[in-house]
């Protein structure tokens, strides 16, 4: 009889906070968001306050903490993929019914540092891939605690990403786009909001075979 190895399990206690979203393409309207875990599972306080745009921004402060139940690779040690995707909405009838303006999703397997929580600008997604995205920056605060097993795993590679995260970014026009900790009314929309570099002075340290995160430290 083969031996079977044990699959290597661990628990991290996740604080996902979706504070915002700027450069929003809408001049007026009322939006929410909505987390889910990709997988099925179901999430506590998945669906935040409604709020109206103003000036092209939006701010719901929005918090979710859930356990999340991951395992890796028994040959390699990488974390597997888990998938969490935040939906903005737009609030149509009263609330009787709503459209899907797009998402974003993060792959917990990429930050699983066991440190300080770090805070991401991601470009919104559309659910129509035949539309063309618009410049809408989701803001996100997210914090990951190894709560069940020993810290000898590893980050899973980044692939390629939507997150904006530099103080020095540039859109096609060549305007700023401002440093996230300056607050969301310091953003400018341009026609394209390229990718970032890695911010000056460093990224969160972890268990990862990659030096190029593009996450900022709160």
């Amino acid at each position: 009889m083969a031996f079977m190895s044990k699959k290597k399990r661990w628990k991290f206690d996740i604080d996902l906070t979706i504070e915002g979203a700027t450069s929003v393409s809408l001049t007026n309207g009322t939006l929410f968001v909505k987390v889910r875990i990709v997988d099925g599972k179901s999430v506590e306080n998945n669906i935040s306050e409604k709020v109206q745009v103003k000036n092209h921004e939006i701010a719901w402060n929005h918090n979710v903490t859930f356990t999340a139940k991951m395992t890796a690779n028994n040959s390699t040690d990488v974390l597997k993929t888990y998938l969490v995707r935040i939906s903005v909405r737009l609030d149509e009838q009263g609330g009787k019914s709503y459209k899907k303006l797009g998402y974003v999703e993060l792959d917990l397997a990429e930050y699983a540092k066991n440190g300080e929580p770090i805070r991401k600008r991601c470009l919104l997604k559309s659910y129509d891939v035949k539309k063309r995205p618009d410049n809408t920056l989701l803001c996100i605060k997210l914090g990951m605690k190894l709560a069940e097993g020993t810290p000898n795993f590893i980050c899973k590679e980044p692939e390629q990403t939507n997150d904006v995260t530099d103080s020095k970014s540039k859109t096609e026009d060549g305007a700023s786009v401002a440093s996230l900790s300056s607050g969301f009314g310091s953003l400018t929309r341009g026609n394209h909001v390229h990718m970032s570099q890695e911010p000056e002075g460093g990224v969160g340290k972890g268990h990862s075979r990659h030096g190029s995160q593009v996450d900022m430290k709160v």
